[in-house]
């Protein structure tokens, strides 16, 4: 989910694809008119030439093909569409007057490979996310309705099983993608810079923060020593960053409309996120190669313990940019928490703050 919407300068609405790939079996009809045709010279010199342009232009039938491959204005195709209005059909009773976009419209809100389509809260979370950036808020807004709806009732029909810790892998993967389809949509409605948009997911906060506080131990086992196959690290990272980026959307609401933390740090007990390359990977060697050539993972814990100390140990160890955003989300809700204990919490922090936070040099000796 990137902050840049793409470029569609090459979709006409009108361009129907179909229509255009049949051109090569349509039978043509001449009109009833005789047309006279002029003779052809026929030296030497033009025969030649004729000889030498037929080597080089291609028939007429062959012409479609000279234009090189057409991008296919859609990315969705119709029995893909079914397969998500298949999985949408134990929610109807939830999603009436509901319609799920065509699948142009879905092309237009997300790309790449159909692999969401059986998370059916998720896939209307990413879909309500890509039409706000085609600027398509009503649809959006339907979309952001409808993937609520199903997580809150997936959540309220497993609500225990969502927070078990000792769940079998399957059911660990599909309560994973309700719980990232949970977190897209608080983040989509905070990204509304609306307080009431954010009061309609205080359900999903409130649930997201205990999914948080029962941190499960897949996210905490993605160290090198017991990561060996990349297919089960990415489930362990995915299970990370998910975790990670629920503390980060959930202090956008601290951030955005000035309210108390609903996630704190203390309760962040994972590693961060792994390095770009490494996440990026797409294939087993790849990713071996990229693990090679990275450090151990650090501890959450250990890296913000380390920005308020003098001399760290690991000063030199450049964390992702995911783990920075991470870490500066940290330092912002201690300086909110500092600025609480203040008798006037407009005013500037206690010295002793600032030179924990290394604001100062030197704490002023106490007056007797």
């Amino acid at each position: 989910m990137g902050l840049h919407a793409g470029l569609d300068f090459l979709y006409d609405p009108a361009f129907n694809f179909q229509d255009m790939a049949s051109t090569q079996n349509d039978v043509y009809t001449v009109a009833n008119e005789p047309v006279q045709i002029p003779s052809l010279p026929t030296d030497s010199a033009t025969t030649v030439h004729a000889a030498s342009t037929q080597t080089r232009i291609r028939p007429m039938e062959d012409d479609f093909e000279e234009l090189g491959p057409v991008p296919c204005p859609w990315k969705i195709h119709e029995e893909e569409r079914s397969q998500i209005l298949g999985a949408l059909s134990p929610f109807h009773h939830l999603l009436i007057g509901f319609a799920l976009p065509s699948r142009l419209a879905l092309g237009r809100y997300i790309t790449g490979p159909p692999q969401y389509y059986q998370f059916p809260a998720l896939f209307l979370a990413m879909a309500a996310i890509g039409a706000i950036y085609r600027c398509e808020t009503r649809t959006a807004m339907e979309l952001f309705r409808a993937s609520k709806q199903i997580v809150l009732e997936t959540w309220q029909d497993g609500e225990d099983s969502l927070l078990d810790r000792d769940t079998d892998l399957h059911n660990a993967i599909k309560q994973l993608r309700t719980v990232q389809a949970a977190l897209l949509l608080d983040k989509f409605a905070v990204c509304q810079c609306d307080s009431q948009s954010a009061k309609d997911t205080l359900t999903l906060q409130s649930l997201l923060a205990a999914y948080l506080r029962n941190s499960n131990p897949l996210a905490k086992s993605s160290s090198k020593t017991n990561c060996k196959n990349w297919h089960d690290w990415v489930i362990h990272e995915s299970y990370r960053r998910t975790q990670l980026g629920i503390f980060f959307v959930l202090n956008l609401h601290t951030v955005f409309f000035d309210k108390p933390p609903i996630a704190l740090t203390s309760q962040l007990d994972v590693d961060l996120p792994c390095p770009t390359a490494e996440w990026i990977a797409p294939s087993q060697s790849a990713w071996d190669n990229a693990r090679m050539h990275t450090p151990n993972s650090v501890s959450f814990q250990d890296a913000f313990s380390a920005l308020f100390s003098e001399s760290p140990a690991d000063k030199h160890l450049n964390y992702s940019p995911f783990a920075n955003l991470v870490l500066i989300h940290a330092l912002l809700q201690r300086i909110y928490l500092a600025r609480q204990m203040q008798p006037n919490p407009s005013g500037s922090l206690r010295e002793a703050d600032m030179y924990e936070m290394g604001y100062v040099s030197a704490v002023p000796p106490p007056v007797c």
